[in-house]
């Protein structure tokens, strides 16, 4: 009788904003998953989701993780903690009981270090490929950083939201606030589109200084532009639910961008929003579908045709991208390699 499968995610992110606890949720419903918060004190949660998640101190969790992963199950190690902990998730790979390891390769993740940071991350991504047996991508582009990769894509757990009562001249921006968001275009779209009001939400990435800087300048330039702070995946379902429209700045023919997938095109997209985003390589591959944009007068331009009724996203140019076939296609790859045939005694 084949040996069950126990996964084991290790992630570098809150669970609260954590874009790959979707994921945990949807490999649970068929494999034993246990989802792990790596930090100075790690947090277990239980593949029971009713169950209450432990913090424990780190030698706590060695030990533990010790134990469970010699219970004699075939085990799937799947590293999404970035360049966080590079030492720590070799020292799991030599402790480990038998099993495969997967790299998630959601981003090129080492697009916003510098200086000895940079040479940190890139160490960590050559170390962390080294020992995966398996490494996922999320953009299509990443195959040119990561040719022995096999492509995942991103998902969301968002499903069609029924909107009754939206105010159409308003316009929701989910972002990552960071140097992917561009903040010229930004200001002279809103400009061009005064009577049209911009919500933006999202993070000020690592507190930068310097993009808080940025935004408060936009902000104060752009009086139809409203700052509306951080947001969590409970928050995402209410938020998406009050618009219509949503609209995507990235700067586009830049390194930072190249191989960015956005979760919150697969949030807005699924939720049956229409997307105006400009032009960055993964936005390519839903053009059927949304709204491609080069300049800031287009974006006025089409917002104009979205008001009086024009539809980009309809059934047959975009189906829903969910967590679900995101988990089987993982399950799929990893089941395919000899190793885990081997080790579930096939």
């Amino acid at each position: 009788m084949p040996r069950p499968i126990r996964i084991f995610l290790f992630t570098c992110r809150p669970r609260r904003t954590d874009f790959r606890l979707p994921l945990a949720q949807a490999l649970s419903v068929d494999y034993e998953t246990w989802y792990i918060f790596l930090k100075r004190r790690p947090i277990v949660q239980p593949p029971d989701e009713t169950a209450r998640a432990t913090e424990m101190s780190f030698w706590a969790f060695l030990g533990w993780y010790f134990r469970k992963s010699h219970e004699g199950t075939a085990n799937l190690y799947l590293n999404s903690t970035n360049t966080a902990f590079p030492g720590v998730i070799a020292a799991l790979w030599l402790i480990g009981g038998r099993g495969v390891w997967c790299m998630d390769m959601h981003d090129d993740l080492t697009y916003d270090s510098v200086g000895w940071a940079h040479w940190h991350a890139v160490f960590s991504v050559w170390l962390q490929t080294k020992l995966a047996d398996l490494t996922v991508h999320a953009a299509r582009t990443l195959v040119e950083l990561f040719p022995f990769s096999h492509h995942l894509g991103n998902a969301s757990q968002v499903r069609p939201i029924e909107r009754r009562t939206v105010d159409p001249t308003r316009v929701l921006i989910l972002a990552s606030l960071d140097h992917r968001f561009d903040f010229d275009f930004m200001a002279r779209a809103a400009a061009r589109s005064p009577s049209v009001s911009f919500d933006i939400y999202g993070q000020i990435s690592q507190g930068d200084p310097h993009i808080q800087g940025l935004l408060d300048q936009l902000i104060e330039a752009a009086p139809n532009i409203a700052y509306h702070g951080p947001y969590g995946l409970a928050d995402l379902e209410s938020i998406l639910g009050r618009y219509h429209v949503t609209l995507a700045p990235y700067r586009t023919g830049v390194r930072l961008t190249r191989y960015l997938d956005p979760l919150r095109f697969y949030h807005c997209l699924n939720s049956g929003m229409e997307l105006i985003t400009t032009r960055i390589p993964e936005a390519e591959h839903w053009e059927a579908a949304v709204h491609l944009v080069m300049s800031p007068e287009e974006v006025a331009l089409i917002l104009g045709r979205l008001a009086d009724g024009y539809r980009r996203n309809l059934p047959g140019r975009y189906e829903l991208q969910t967590w679900q076939q995101r988990a089987a296609r993982l399950m799929s790859l990893v089941l395919s390699l000899p190793k885990m045939q081997r080790l579930m005694g096939r």
